[in-house]
């Protein structure tokens, strides 16, 4: 039966088109979460576990790619401050909004080495990063300022670390690309859907040779 409407369906004006949606929330917005993010408003996978608001392509890129070895800078909390917890040495995490800060706290694991409020009123929001005595294998920018804080970041990466920038098409960021890649760091670009998203958005990862990620 199941065949006959499909087939059925495939013959008609908009049969097809029909078909093809069906199958498109069934096996992939279904099977990535999509659906959940959408309904509970948050970056999470069908199981309802948190993931990062990266898109698809890039996030399934590097979730096998991330070591416990590695220690992570974050401008901008959320789902992604949880699972890189638990999936990285370190991650310290800068929040600008008090009220989603309090929220996202209270659901970090015990080992996480630094979570904090900065306001944006002042400069230590961008500056914090500069605050760190140490340097990172990931420094991942999607908060506020975010040309700022990739000029803070650069020179606070280790050797091999890299750079993720979420929303990487908007114009307003290219400042900080180009600064980027005048630095001779490699783009690679990732487009798809994000966690709840209707519209397709860009995730880029910003690296150098001999990169943490084997890029």
């Amino acid at each position: 039966m199941k065949n006959f409407i499909q087939k059925t369906f495939e013959k008609t004006k908009y049969g097809r088109l029909v078909v093809n949606v069906y199958f498109l929330f069934k096996y992939y917005l279904r099977k990535e979460g999509w659906i959940e993010s959408s309904k509970n408003f948050q970056s999470i996978d069908k199981d309802s576990n948190p993931i990062p608001w990266f898109t698809y392509p890039c996030f399934h890129f590097i979730e096998n790619k991330i070591s416990a070895s590695m220690n992570v800078f974050e401008f901008g909390s959320g789902n992604s401050t949880i699972w890189f917890s638990k999936k990285t040495k370190s991650i310290i995490s800068i929040e600008h909004n008090e009220l989603w800060y309090k929220q996202i706290v209270n659901n970090l694991k015990d080992s996480i080495q630094g979570y904090y409020y900065k306001d944006l009123k002042s400069e230590e929001y961008e500056n914090s990063i500069s605050e760190q005595s140490e340097n990172f294998s990931i420094v991942i920018v999607d908060g506020r300022k975010r040309v700022r804080c990739i000029k803070n970041s650069i020179h606070k990466l280790k050797e091999d670390g890299v750079l993720i920038l979420d929303n990487s098409e908007r114009e307003y960021y290219n400042e900080g690309i180009d600064l980027l890649l005048s630095k001779n760091f490699k783009r690679l670009d990732f487009w798809g859907l994000g966690p709840g998203n209707h519209r397709t958005s860009c995730t880029t990862i910003f690296y150098r040779e001999n990169n943490c990620l084997s890029i």
